[in-house]
């Protein structure tokens, strides 16, 4: 290692900063134009080593003037030898591409088999409310000690009527189980106030991933392909998720319980696991004794690996094609067990990624401490790459929520979570926070910092002493 580099750290070692990106700076719907090359030149006085940004999300893709700022940004970065990595979306979750993508298939919007359920003493008439959607399948489990099975079902099929399951069960106690399918609209984390109100994808569909790639990825390689592989080092996906299983913001949980569902899903349960996913459905709401845990196993391994194969492997594919690479970024700040109903398999959403990416959700260690949750996000993605075989994991340092929230942190606890981060395994760093709200001596000590931090990991031998795995059976 060059002990001058050392001392002063090469801008592919040091970290980005979110610039004119809409996802993520407060304010910047809109900010690339006029100011952009001295604002560019004053982040490379700040020690940064590039930015996270996007095309501006009004009209997006669409807007040639747009364009020309995007263009003029990375003629500046190219300009101090920075780079950028472009954000794919217009807020989070990434997919939507501002609605285009359902205007373009609608059959594409996420789906689900939502359940509802009630336990019922017989002798005696019962009547269940169902949720409005098309009808699946409906059955009577009876309970053997403490949980219902699925031997001995009684099928209730025939009792459904319109919105309500009626029927009059024998002697017993008995679970009464409904399904229907439809698209999931409402009370996820798609409809959060970053993501727009707007449907969302399923990413279960190849015919969905496809859109997405033609509408979004392919556009920037017309408009600025020129960039790939020198000024543009890549791609940010973010936090693309089934919706099934969600985090609301100000609205209420969908009233029933759901998992994710495409066409042909049954089908290729059965060709893979040979056995009859529908008839297995309740286990994935309730426990049916042993087999719970079997039936479980399968379906959320079979959602991950579609997930990867329908959505990200094409998505990098494209990218490993034109010279860039794609940094996937899922939920993985939340708890480990939340992955799996989030996306079936963590490893499986981020095993294609080149470059897997954590989000801190945090921005002093205080409060990363409180946060159990996020203790091994880092960790986990870093492990994700060793697993898949990357060298490269990312992380913010400084989250977007400093920003929002009006605290600065110190200088002293930033390079803490630096500390925290590339202990865990994290070889490449970035802040979302407002960069204009620090000053720039406290900037380039902490890019110094990290960067020599990179320099270190990157040029020896890093050893994962510790892999977290996910939890799947809890699910």
């Amino acid at each position: 290692m060059n002990p001058e580099d050392f001392a002063n750290p090469p801008n592919r070692y040091r970290p980005f900063v979110a610039y004119g990106n809409p996802s993520k700076v407060p304010g910047s719907r809109g900010e690339l134009g006029e100011k952009t090359i001295s604002e560019i030149t004053e982040i490379a006085k700040y020690g940064f080593g590039g930015v996270l940004t996007s095309v501006n999300a009004q009209n997006f893709l669409k807007d040639p003037n747009h364009w020309q700022e995007l263009r003029q940004a990375l003629e500046a970065l190219k300009q101090h030898k920075m780079t950028a990595w472009i954000g794919d979306e217009v807020g989070r979750p990434s997919g939507k591409a501002e609605g285009q993508v359902l205007e373009r298939c609608p059959e594409g919007q996420a789906a689900a088999i939502f359940q509802c359920s009630s336990t019922v003493e017989g002798p005696r008439r019962s009547r269940l409310a169902i949720p409005r959607g098309k009808f699946v399948a409906a059955w009577a489990l009876p309970w053997q000690g403490d949980h219902p099975v699925l031997n001995g079902a009684i099928d209730l099929a025939p009792n459904v009527n319109d919105d309500e399951i009626d029927a009059s069960l024998p002697d017993g106690n008995w679970l009464v189980i409904a399904f229907v399918e439809r698209f999931v609209d409402g009370g996820t984390f798609a409809q959060d106030p970053l993501a727009g109100k707007s449907p969302y994808i399923n990413i279960l569909s190849r015919q969905v991933g496809q859109s997405f790639i033609d509408i979004t990825y392919e556009t920037y390689r017309r408009e600025i392909g020129n960039y790939f592989g020198n000024v543009v080092i890549g791609f940010h996906n973010d936090e693309i998720m089934l919706t099934t299983a969600a985090f609301p913001v100000d609205t209420p949980f969908p009233p029933f319980p759901a998992i994710p569902w495409a066409d042909g899903l049954a089908k290729t349960f059965k060709d893979r696991y040979d056995y009859d996913l529908l008839p297995n459905l309740p286990a994935l709401f309730h426990d049916v004794g042993p087999s719970t845990t079997r039936i479980r196993c399968d379906f959320y391994r079979l959602i991950g690996e579609t997930c990867r194969d329908a959505f990200f492997q094409p998505i990098a594919d494209w990218c490993s094609a034109h010279n860039v690479k794609l940094r996937t970024q899922p939920l993985a700040e939340e708890s480990l067990v939340a992955q799996t109903a989030f996306n079936g398999s963590i490893f499986s959403y981020l095993e294609p990624a080149h470059m897997p990416s954590a989000d801190l959700l945090s921005f002093t260690v205080e409060m990363y401490k409180t946060r159990d949750q996020c203790l091994p996000a880092a960790k986990l993605v870093s492990s994700a790459a060793h697993v898949g075989g990357r060298k490269e994991s990312f992380s913010d340092f400084l989250d977007y929520y400093e920003t929002v929230s009006g605290v600065n942190t110190s200088v002293e606890q930033a390079r803490a979570v630096i500390g925290w981060l590339v202990v865990q395994g994290t070889t490449g760093l970035g802040s979302l926070a407002d960069w204009r709200r620090r000053s720039a001596a406290d900037w380039r000590d902490l890019n110094s910092y990290a960067g020599r931090l990179a320099m270190a990991l990157s040029n020896g031998t890093h050893v994962a002493d510790l892999a977290v795995l996910y939890p799947i059976t809890t699910i």
